[in-house]
């Protein structure tokens, strides 16, 4: 025994630790021994030691570590953030669109309404929906597609659907016929990708005649996404895009609602936890008559059927617009859906513009409507007094140049009061002149002045988008625009509203009414109130003057007395044979000679304490006192029989 076996040293063992022996033999009865024989064929590898277990050990304790960070990253850091997702794919929540406010005309008349809708919409869709599966999925819709989108082809219905497949909701298809939304209610899983949206269409009413100032609504357009998310609106919302419409979009929109729902994991609706309603959006009420616009539209397509122009009507004594048409007129109707090839081509080839404000932002030569404001502004600056008379013998020479005066001859010696009746050429030259004949005029200062005093240089600040200012030519300008200096005959053109002034119908109807009130230059609106559905108030719109005090009454009361010359015996005497007395001044602004010049007509009824002015300009009309005039007798006539017999 001892031969076969030999003591195993105590010194050797750390060879065994070390995994140092390949065959060995352990026997715990008789010690350690060394075994000169191999007891077994098989080879059992090195065994770990000590440095290896402790990295494990160290390496386990790191692992460890990483997943319990992350773990407490996922719970504690980010626990609310994943709460809310799991919360999301629990609760769904459905936005409730408010009604949208009405808006009346002075009388209460609803000038629109809101009806019933229906719309194909693409819901939001999760970022990892795969878009491209929709099109096996919902391929039962294309002949909505065809019916509803003509202009679009059958095939390329899906690529269009995939393109808008965003995170955001979108419209397909717009105005679904009853039948088919009921159809498509009925079809559509209760939690799909596509819905059917029931929602308010305006319906305005009126022919157009109130159109440029109602405007219209669109869809959200996508550089206003943001702006309109921050005030909680969903992107498949109407919104106004122009008009009052626009103006007060927030007021008349209303606040949305919140429906939470608890779904299951397909998806479908098990019970109603929170519902927060919506509420109704204001009312407007506007400043306009609604009957009067309907005329004066009605007397437009009559006199001026191919004709542009525009008509203005207010109250002089608070700013108030009664009405206001810029002729042609469009159909608000149309943006309810997605124009058609015809539609675009009506409203935006059209020659005549039918969708550009001509009241507004329309800027035309004065002609002789700025007459009165010269005659204000003589007599202010004493430069002419009531008595002052000049000899019209058919125009003056000023150098080697003639101008003219309208009337072949002359109309003899020439008050003020006679200048404005007819409106003579000669008397306003010689006004406006920095010298004629050792008579000094306005002069370009003194005109620049007062054409600023009576609004010319500014906007009106009218409660619509997109007014024009007028513009008042300078020296500088003409300097720097056409590099030319600024010659007298620019200055006695001035002086008879040609050249370069431009003005806007509105403004031409607000200067009118400050001559007519007294001297008082208001802010022109157009809504007067706005309500709650229960009717109570919100906010009340008062009148706002622009300027005051800038011209006296007395000076005024001269200008008015020329004007109703201009009815009595005058360029305007066809207004005489109205019941009540008028006053006020024709115009005609040249323009090129290709074209006629621009027809206009600027007045106001009852002469004595007036309440209405009436402004008309119809483009390349020919002479006011043949076409604007007639037309603002229409309307005096209307309006003595339906409304001022009323009072």
């Amino acid at each position: 025994m001892k031969d076969k076996y030999k003591i195993f040293p105590s010194s050797l063992e750390n060879v065994f630790k070390e995994g140092g022996l390949r065959n060995w033999l352990h026997n715990n009865n008789a010690g350690n021994f060394i075994s000169e024989e191999e007891f077994s064929p098989f080879w059992l590898g090195h065994t770990l030691t000590v440095s290896k277990v402790n990295f494990l050990k160290a390496l386990l304790v790191i692992i460890f570590l990483i997943f319990f960070s992350r773990l407490a990253y996922l719970q504690i850091y980010q626990g609310d953030h994943f709460r809310a997702i799991a919360e999301g794919n629990r609760i769904k929540e459905e936005y409730l669109v408010p009604r949208r406010g009405i808006i009346f005309d002075r009388f209460e008349k609803p000038l629109v309404s809101n009806n019933g809708s229906f719309s194909l919409v693409l819901n939001k869709l999760p970022r990892n929906i795969d878009k491209q599966s929709l099109a096996g999925e919902y391929n039962f819709l294309e002949p909505y597609f065809v019916k509803y989108k003509k202009n679009i082809a059958a095939e390329n219905v899906w690529q269009e659907m995939v393109k808008k497949a965003t995170v955001e909701p979108q419209v397909l298809i717009e105005d679904l016929e009853y039948n088919d939304a009921l159809k498509l209610k009925l079809t559509l899983p209760e939690a799909d990708v596509v819905s059917v949206m029931a929602e308010a269409e305006r319906q305005y009413g009126g022919g157009g005649a109130w159109a440029h100032i109602l405007g219209y609504l669109g869809r959200i357009k996508p550089e206003d996404k943001d702006k309109y998310l921050k005030n909680n609106y969903q992107l498949t919302e109407r919104v106004g895009l122009d008009g009052l419409e626009a103006v007060y979009e927030a007021d008349l929109h209303g606040q949305e609602g919140v429906r939470q729902l608890e779904v299951n994991s397909l998806g479908k609706i098990i019970d109603e936890l929170t519902l927060q309603p919506e509420q109704a959006g204001a009312n407007l009420y506007t400043t306009l008559d609604a009957d009067l616009s309907e005329f004066i539209l009605k007397i437009l397509k009559t006199k001026v059927p191919r004709s542009k122009g525009a008509v203005v009507v207010m109250n002089p004594q608070n700013g108030q617009i009664l009405a206001m048409i810029s002729w042609p007129v469009y159909d608000s109707n149309m943006f309810h859906h997605t124009l058609t090839v015809d539609e675009v081509v009506e409203l935006f080839k059209n020659p005549l513009q039918p969708l550009f404000n001509r009241a507004i932002s329309g800027q035309y030569p004065s002609g002789s409507t700025i007459k009165m404001v010269y005659a204000a502004a003589g007599l202010a600056e004493g430069v002419i007094t009531k008595t002052t008379t000049v000899l019209s013998t058919g125009g003056i020479h000023l150098g080697e140049w003639f101008f003219a005066d309208w009337k072949a001859g002359g109309h003899g010696v020439t008050n003020v009061i006679k200048a404005l009746s007819e409106s003579v050429n000669t008397f306003f030259y010689i006004l406006g002149a920095e010298n004629y004949q050792n008579h000094t005029g306005l002069g370009l200062i003194g005109m620049q002045k007062y054409l600023k005093l009576f609004g010319i240089d500014a906007k009106t600040g009218i409660d619509l988008l997109h007014e024009a200012a007028g513009f008042i030519p300078s020296k500088e300008w003409k300097l720097a625009t056409k590099k030319e200096a600024w010659y007298p005959g620019d200055t006695l053109h001035l002086a008879i509203g040609q050249g370069d002034l431009l003005v806007t119908p509105l403004q031409v109807a607000n200067y009118t009414a400050a001559i007519a009130n007294g001297g008082i230059l208001y802010k022109p609106y157009l809504v007067a109130s706005i309500k709650r559905e229960d009717n109570q108030s919100i906010k009340e719109f008062n009148p706002q003057i622009i300027r005051s005090n800038f011209i006296s009454d007395n000076v005024l009361a001269i200008v008015r007395e020329g004007l109703r010359t201009t009815v009595t015996s005058g360029s305007a005497r066809s207004l005489n044979d109205l019941p009540y007395e008028i006053a006020g001044k024709t115009g005609t602004a040249q323009v090129d000679t290709k074209n006629l010049p621009h027809a206009w007509f600027s007045g106001f009824m009852p002469y004595e304490n007036p309440s209405l002015v009436v402004t008309v300009l119809v483009e390349n009309g020919g002479e006011g006192s043949s076409i604007a005039t007639p037309i603002a007798k229409e309307i005096f006539s209307w309006y003595a029989e339906h409304r001022l017999k009323e009072e």
